[in-house]
């Protein structure tokens, strides 16, 4: 298998996770709008911000924030009283920062939140700063009587650096809440995404089989979810959920989704085995893909629509021939010349010059010593002399 093959696989498990993410994303608001638990949590949060670690005191968390809750800035946020049980449900999902650190503060100059002791006596002449220091003394709840004392001493005399601080404090806290939310939602997700997975038969081990083995299921899956992402790109987001489009253009491949009879018998092929131990694997595998697919739907939808935009700038990479074919060179081409075709032969190489033959080794009768040459000069072809000429007698007609 090819690596843009690969690529493929990844972008239509991607896909499907995306979708499975939208709509359990519309189920859990739909059930976050029902039983209002937004609202319930974040009560809790400013109760547990508010607690006092001596649960013994008078002025509990949960006392705290129902006085808070009564002041006008947040009261307006919700229907009807915290105080009654019956209201209890329509308690506000979120909380501006400054109306808080502003409803305490009001709350506490109020003396709403003391006990009543001499020492938050305020003296004559005393101005607001040092009025808002003294009450908060008088109050018993050690969580807000530390949080306000800090405010107040780091304020250096500004009764907005005050509001300030007290917001910085909130938005700590709920930065704790929002950890707390988010993980009590990802375990309902994990739950729904269980149970839709059972109930539509979304098993990512069985699909991930069929997109490796069927090259056409492949392809069809890739364009979809290519589709998908240009058009939430050009509308600037992604709707709740699939268009009926969508849905009817997925039924009509052959991916295993759904309990049709071509998705249970992939989703059945590991089972077929004939020993007990590949029986008890196959089913194993089934467990652990609907597993798989609870787990990955938890990740939310933002996180799979990116996951897919960059598989699909990498398949874009991988293959540029599919996004953008190979396009004709513009340059002018020379036109082809019409007449006879004239072959030029290239010149024959130079006759090399005749190399002189190389001189014979020298004659050894030749160089012979003089008395020797002398009577060879008198010799016949016999060897004797001739004429009665004698060496010797030239020799001696010399003399």
């Amino acid at each position: 298998m090819q690596f843009s093959d690969s690529l493929e696989v990844g972008i239509g498990l991607s896909f499907i996770f995306f979708l499975s993410s939208l709509v359990l994303a519309s189920i859990h608001e739909m059930i976050e709008t029902v039983v209002k638990k937004r609202g319930k949590c974040l009560f809790e949060g400013i109760c547990e911000l508010l607690n006092d670690p001596d649960r013994t005191v008078s002025m509990r968390g949960e006392d705290a924030a129902r006085i808070i809750y009564q002041h006008p800035l947040i009261r307006g946020l919700m229907r009807g009283d915290v105080g009654q049980a019956k209201y209890r449900c329509n308690l506000p999902s979120y909380l501006p920062t400054r109306s808080f650190a502003l409803a305490l503060v009001d709350k506490v100059a109020q003396g709403k939140l003391t006990d009543g002791s001499s020492r938050g006596s305020v003296p004559a002449g005393a101005t607001p700063l040092q009025q808002l220091r003294m009450l908060t003394e008088g109050i018993q709840n050690e969580q807000i009587r530390t949080a306000l004392i800090h405010a107040i001493d780091t304020a250096g005399g500004d009764i907005d650096a005050v509001t300030a601080n007290l917001a910085a404090w909130y938005d700590s806290g709920m930065d704790r809440v929002s950890g707390w939310y988010k993980r009590r939602s990802q375990r309902i997700v994990f739950g729904l995404g269980l149970g839709t997975a059972l109930l539509l038969n979304v098993n990512t081990i069985t699909i991930a089989q069929s997109l490796l083995t069927d090259s056409a299921l492949r392809h069809a899956v890739a364009s979809m979810a290519e589709a998908r992402q240009q058009k939430c790109a050009a509308d600037g987001g992604c709707s709740s959920e699939p268009t009926p489009e969508l849905v009817a253009a997925l039924d009509s491949t052959n991916l295993p989704v759904g309990w049709t009879g071509h998705a249970i018998r992939a989703l059945m092929a590991p089972v077929g085995g004939a020993s007990l131990i590949m029986q008890v694997l196959g089913w194993t595998e089934i467990g652990v893909g609907y597993l798989v697919t609870a787990f990955a739907v938890t990740l939310g939808a933002p996180f799979w629509f990116d996951v897919l935009n960059k598989l699909m700038v990498i398949r874009a990479t991988v293959k540029p021939k599919e996004k953008s074919p190979d396009e004709a060179s513009q340059d002018p081409q020379p036109a082809a010349l019409s007449g006879p075709v004239v072959n030029v032969l290239a010149p024959a190489p130079a006759a090399s010059a005749p190399v002189p033959p190389r001189p014979s080794p020298p004659d050894p009768d030749v160089y012979v010593e003089a008395p020797q040459a002398a009577e060879r000069l008198f010799e016949g072809d016999d060897g004797r002399p001739t004429h009665g000429l004698t060496p010797a007698g030239v020799r001696g007609g010399a003399s």
